[in-house]
């Protein structure tokens, strides 16, 4: 959040500091009704291109990089924690020990302990699905490696689509921008024909030039960054599953649940990949706590 807040400084900075410090007014580039004409356009054209998944897709994106900002280090320890105390149980008890977890994870001890992990239930769905088709695989590790895999994939091209819709809206700003441009132009041209005063005229084609600049400004100084830092968060986010993913293939593989645990400590990106003595250290505090 404070590189989001210094770069929207910047950005300000560099553009509307620079225009005050040549001489500029900020009255001749705030006019309301070219900002309602270009942002009007542009939302209504996202609400025509998008279905309403999509757009309740892009409020969950949103969601998910808002909790990782949150979270960060405290969301690995329990997701790591939480993989190895899994699987452990499974180790030691047997599979159809995992049931009394699985069948309610809100009510298990295991995933309790793990309330940053309980706060993303579509990570919990698949954590709690993988291993419940783990249960019933007998062994098929290539099987099941390929279909997390292909479910993994699936989930991340989903959650994309929102910010793919914002980069399709940041490509789509300058043009609504030149729309509103067009029509103040056209009243430009009216008024000539009406014998207006050339003042008059030279201030509204300066006020039909602020709506080209309101869409240029939108789309590579507003949309589009904030579209990619979301495309950054997907990608972050989607570590989670890849986690539970290499940590249960490791598993069946025949490594001990610390050894399957760490590898699924190599996908995340969270934060700085914690080492595998922090790894340890959490595990032994998990099992004290026990």
């Amino acid at each position: 959040m404070k590189l989001l807040m210094l770069g929207a400084a910047v950005i300000g900075g560099s553009v509307f500091g620079m225009f005050w410090l040549n001489g500029g007014q900020f009255e001749t580039v705030f006019h309301l009704n070219e900002f309602v004409l270009v942002v009007g356009t542009a939302l209504g054209a996202f609400l025509v291109g998008n279905t309403a998944r999509v757009l309740g897709d892009l409020r969950a994106v949103v969601t998910a990089a808002m909790r990782r900002r949150r979270h960060g280090e405290a969301f690995e320890q329990e997701l790591l924690t939480l993989t190895y105390s899994l699987l452990q149980t499974s180790s030691r008890d047997g599979v159809r020990a995992l049931d009394a977890h699985l069948d309610d994870p809100s009510r298990s001890p295991l995933f309790q302990r793990s309330r940053h992990v309980l706060t993303n239930t579509k990570l919990v769905d698949f954590t709690v699905d993988a291993l419940r088709v783990a249960a019933l695989s007998k062994g098929s590790r290539g099987e099941l490696d390929s279909l997390l895999a292909m479910e993994i994939e699936s989930r991340e091209r989903r959650m994309m689509q929102p910010v793919q819709a914002l980069n399709k809206l940041a490509e789509s700003m300058p043009g609504f921008g030149i729309i509103a441009a067009v029509l103040g132009l056209v009243l430009a041209m009216y008024d000539i024909g009406a014998g207006a005063a050339t003042a008059t005229i030279t201030r509204q084609v300066a006020v039909a030039m602020v709506g080209t600049f309101f869409g240029v400004f939108a789309c590579y100084a507003v949309i589009s960054p904030l579209a990619n830092r979301l495309a950054q968060s997907v990608t972050v986010e989607m570590t989670g599953y890849e986690c539970v993913h290499a940590a249960l293939i490791a598993f069946m593989s025949g490594k001990t649940p610390l050894l399957s645990a760490d590898a699924g400590r190599r996908m995340l990106q969270y934060g700085a990949l914690p080492s595998f003595n922090a790894l340890e250290g959490w595990v032994r505090n998990a099992e004290d706590g026990r």
